[in-house]
């Protein structure tokens, strides 16, 4: 999937869905061009889940805003489990690299009970900063987590120590990160109801 994620081929175990276009005559003006997937169930060694999504073309020539291509989507999608060690690697190259790669770096182990993807709105405009320009959410429902807050770089060990056993949520809403009810031991003391993020991905 190159332009969408990082990694640009995703090896899938099972997959399963309807897939159908349609295409448009319009007087005066190309055809209008629909591609839908629905039902979509898939299953790798990282994450199983589901996937609805429908794209449409814009009503312009051309590319860019409002522009035939990139065009519309809305997608909605939700993971029934995930391997915590390898979301980073299914949030779009639309969030921005130092939150992914943070992402990738912080979350050490354990598993995602849940997570829900929401987009939606002209793709030219993606990862949208206000909702006049759409919609793009993402939260992920964390379970016996390692979560370092502050990750070690280039093979330096982090000064702060990580949390274990942690659970909580971690959001993605447009450029915001949001870390919420975060719970877990550091140093065999309970840590609960921790609260953090970042305000502005793109700064």
């Amino acid at each position: 999937l190159p332009g969408l994620f990082e990694q640009p081929e995703i090896a899938l175990d099972t997959l399963q869905a309807r897939l159908s276009w349609r295409i448009q005559p319009q007087p005066d003006r190309l055809d209008a061009l629909e591609l839908k997937l629905a039902d979509a169930r898939f299953a790798n060694a990282d994450a199983q889940g589901e996937i609805d999504a429908v794209w449409r073309s814009g009503e312009d020539e051309g590319r860019g805003r409002g522009g035939r291509f990139p065009g519309r989507l809305e997608l909605n999608a939700k993971l029934d489990r995930a391997r915590a060690d390898s979301v980073a690697r299914y949030l779009p190259l639309g969030i921005a690299a130092r939150a992914r790669h943070h992402v990738r770096d912080a979350v050490q182990g354990g598993q995602i009970s849940s997570a829900t993807f929401h987009v939606k709105g002209d793709l030219a405009d993606f990862p949208f900063h206000s909702t006049r320009e759409g919609e793009m959410r993402i939260v992920l429902q964390l379970r016996d987590v390692t979560y370092a807050f502050l990750p070690g770089h280039d093979g330096a060990p982090s000064p702060w120590p990580a949390v274990e056993q942690a659970s909580g949520e971690i959001e993605f809403d447009r450029l915001t990160m949001h870390l919420r009810r975060l719970n877990g031991r550091v140093w065999g003391y309970e840590l609960r109801d921790v609260q953090g993020g970042i305000a502005d991905l793109g700064a």
